[in-house]
């Protein structure tokens, strides 16, 4: 069984799985989600699912990858030195992990790779599962006016917090994904509520 083959596979709500980001290349994610699923592990990809209307054709449902270039792994253990040398030999579509953009570093003086929280994992779930307006990630750039601190409470992003940015007379909604990046959705200000505390601009 794979399982048995592969010590570092952990279900679902194991305790002290943890989720690394694998780098592959563009657009092979899926493949090399469905990969790993196939050989036990628990895999993910960021994707979103929106609905296309044509002028002549049925509505049709395309799905887009979200995070480029990475998949998200999680193992209970994460392999070192040789082990992790034998894991990139086994799996060659993974050219590298995340490193922790915080620069930590091993017990053997190494850089560390980030480690995402299932909490993180679960945030970029909903607010790609949950809204059909298109979700883009990256950091706002000079572009964008910052705004408050605010909370969903109406539409399909209700109670989740996050920072109000605005570009050409739109509002966005911005939700940190800490330690690994910014993901940023369309949105009505009779959606939201400002967080006490926040500063009114």
């Amino acid at each position: 069984m794979a399982e048995e083959a592969t010590p570092t596979v952990s279900a679902v709500g194991v305790p002290g799985g943890k989720w690394y980001v694998a780098i592959v290349k563009r657009n092979s994610e899926k493949t090399s989600r469905d990969k790993l699923i196939d050989e036990g592990y628990e895999a993910y990809v960021a994707t979103q699912t929106l609905v296309q209307r044509y002028a002549k054709r049925r509505p049709k449902p395309v799905e887009y990858v979200r995070i480029p270039a990475k998949v998200f792994v999680r193992m209970s253990s994460f392999p070192k030195g040789n082990a992790l040398s034998a894991f990139f030999a086994s799996h060659p579509y993974i050219s590298s992990f995340m490193p922790d953009r915080a620069r930590k570093r091993t017990e053997w003086g190494k850089p560390a790779y980030a480690e995402i929280p299932d909490s993180q994992i679960q945030q970029v779930r909903d607010i790609l599962e949950d809204t059909e307006r298109e979700v883009l990630f990256g950091i706002p750039d000079d572009s964008f006016t910052i705004g408050q601190t605010v909370r969903a409470v109406y539409g399909p992003l209700r109670g989740h917090e996050g920072t109000l940015a605005y570009k050409s007379g739109k509002s966005y909604f911005c939700l940190e994904i800490k330690g690994l990046d910014w993901a940023r959705v369309q949105i009505s200000k009779a959606d939201i509520e400002l967080l006490r505390g926040s500063i009114s601009k």
